[in-house]
């Protein structure tokens, strides 16, 4: 059964392109939003505290984009602008009375590349630095307190009409081509926007829900099936294949997010009744014509 009062929300990384998303559609919900800033995080913890002070929800999206080569110095900052964060919010959480809902932001890149991932069961983790970064955050995510519903969503690729990944992979039809990463094969869960922002939503305000959900399409993809069906939308468009030597000459280990990929199955989102406005891409992108200019 849902909760429909009014509730007060902190969210971290509200500024970035989920939590801007996230925080006006929970405003337009009637909801309190409160952003808690990257400058909370750099010292006393009272800061952060006092901004928290009300809240009953706290959501954690914040994280350094990984779309960037990946020196030593870089995974140190992808680890501190994810797990660091989380471990500084689930400290706060401990030491407050109001909060009691908790959802932190996780990836299907917890997961391995082969088979398809479902969270009505227990799956087991990757092995490379992308699944050790979810592995670690989920981890320290978990240590709030037993008081609190503790809630990681494992995000697929966010698709929105404007901005983000979309934006990356369907510039190139501008100019008649479509640049597909590796031999296509690999499995490619991404989510709309909308659906995403619906879904956090129903966690709020559901009590009943609690534990991990993929929040991905329910129709798994290719990424050869995803280009194939954009160059449908876009055009007559010349496919290149870029290898997979080049790209991680150019991109370093920062590759295996475009080579690998995770197909990971939303079984407890449908299950709770959630309706997805995108289960396909096809679906996104004939919405795309019909969405509001933001």
């Amino acid at each position: 059964m849902k909760n429909n009062f009014t509730h007060k929300i902190a969210i971290c990384g509200a500024t970035g392109f989920i939590g801007s998303h996230l925080r006006r559609h929970l405003e337009e919900a009637g909801h309190h939003v409160v952003p808690l800033g990257r400058e909370l995080f750099t010292g006393e913890i009272q800061r952060l505290l006092n901004l928290m002070d009300g809240c009953d929800t706290v959501i954690n999206v914040a994280g350094l984009t990984i779309d960037h080569r990946w020196s030593p110095a870089y995974k140190r900052q992808l680890y501190d602008s994810r797990v660091g964060t989380t471990r500084q919010i689930v400290e706060a959480i401990a030491r407050t009375s109001s909060v009691r809902c908790w959802i932190c932001a996780s990836a299907v890149g917890y997961y391995p590349s082969a088979g398809c991932h479902d969270d009505r069961v227990p799956q087991p983790s990757g092995s490379d630095f992308l699944a050790g970064l979810c592995r670690d955050r989920e981890a320290e995510a978990r240590k709030a307190p037993d008081t609190v519903r503790t809630i990681v969503t494992r995000f697929g690729v966010v698709l929105a009409p404007q901005g983000g990944a979309f934006e990356r992979m369907r510039r190139p039809f501008r100019y008649l081509m479509a640049l597909v990463p590796g031999n296509g094969a690999q499995s490619f869960s991404w989510i709309d926007i909308e659906d995403l922002c619906r879904a956090m939503l129903l966690l709020i305000e559901t009590p009943q829900l609690d534990g991990t959900f993929n929040l991905a399409a329910p129709e798994p993809h290719t990424m050869d099936a995803t280009f194939a069906d954009l160059r449908l939308h876009y055009g007559r468009s010349l496919l290149i294949h870029i290898p997979a030597w080049l790209l991680r000459l150019l991109r370093g280990e920062a590759a295996d997010a475009l080579l690998k990929g995770q197909c990971a199955i939303p079984g407890r989102l449908l299950e709770s009744g959630f309706r997805f406005r995108s289960s396909s891409l096809r679906h996104f992108l004939k919405r795309l014509d019909d969405r509001p200019e933001r």
